[in-house]
């Protein structure tokens, strides 16, 4: 009886030993590091889950995740089939910068282990910079934008002019460049906000509002004179001219005075003629 009780403890160890008590070893928002490069797996609507489980035989394990945010959804846990305790499950529909609890209940024939974990959501693709300005400032040129908020949900701002680009810390809301403006030059500016997710990519705001033109020419161009614009000639006074034109008049009896002094003298040398002739 006493053999039999001793053999019957060993089988219970070895039961224990083999199989073990179903646990929870890992549960969080990281893939493990024996599958890939540890990253975040928290996106701005989503969020993937990763787990590791300890005890379950023959992948005979069942898990779910729920959350109190999400009503009475549940994701069940897809295990690996290279790596039967391993898991992961995709939670989708999240909102962003929202924090959510998140629950991983799992179970076989014996046992119901569960954990409960907080994660946030990420901020997704930030919003455009608005009211955009450019200005000739000295000479040089100057843009001016409102800032972005919330400060949050971007890193800093990328500017750029024409083809060439600039990071911009997110404390700025202006710039002015280091050359002189070329009179007549044309520049196309844009303002964007960027954030780094938890992945270390970049996302940029990407709008038709934040982009603009720049085009100031400061030299006049050149007069042209027409009829129009030509300075006003003062005319001579009609009076002034008929003065000069006019000559002054004789008086009329000095006139006649001298017509008939002429006529007598002909009459006379006539008659003078005459009287010789009927003389001879």
């Amino acid at each position: 009886m006493q053999g039999y009780q001793q053999r019957l403890i060993i089988f219970t160890l070895f039961i224990t030993v083999a199989y073990g008590k179903l646990l929870i070893g890992y549960f969080d928002a990281k893939a493990p590091t024996t599958l890939i490069e540890p990253h975040s797996t928290i996106y701005d609507t989503h969020i993937e889950l990763w787990t590791t489980l300890t005890g379950c035989p023959n992948s005979k394990c069942n898990c779910t995740v729920n959350s109190p945010q999400l009503a009475d959804d549940s994701y069940l846990v897809t295990f690996l089939a290279t790596q039967n305790h391993t898991g992961y499950v995709m939670i989708s529909d999240l909102k962003p910068n929202t924090n959510y609890s998140l629950t991983l209940a799992c179970m076989d024939e014996d046992s119901h282990p569960s954990l409960t974990i907080q994660r946030k959501t990420d901020y997704g693709r930030p919003s455009a910079p608005k009211g955009i300005r450019s200005e000739l400032v000295a000479n040089k040129l100057k843009i001016t934008w409102l800032p972005v908020t919330p400060p949050e949900s971007f890193t800093h701002y990328k500017l750029t002019i024409d083809t060439t680009y600039e990071d911009i810390g997110k404390d700025k809301t202006s710039y002015e460049m280091e050359e002189k403006y070329a009179d007549g030059v044309k520049h196309k500016i844009r303002i964007q906000a960027c954030y780094k997710n938890f992945q270390n990519h970049i996302l940029c705001s990407n709008s038709g509002d934040d982009e603009t033109t720049f085009l100031v020419s400061t030299v006049a161009p050149p007069v042209t004179t027409t009829s129009a614009n030509s300075p006003a000639v003062t005319p001579i006074p009609t009076v002034a001219a008929t003065t000069q034109q006019t000559a002054t008049p004789m008086p009329v009896a000095s006139t006649t005075i001298k017509s008939l002094g002429v006529h007598s003298y002909s009459v006379s040398v006539l008659m003078i003629f005459l009287s010789l002739f009927f003389l001879s």
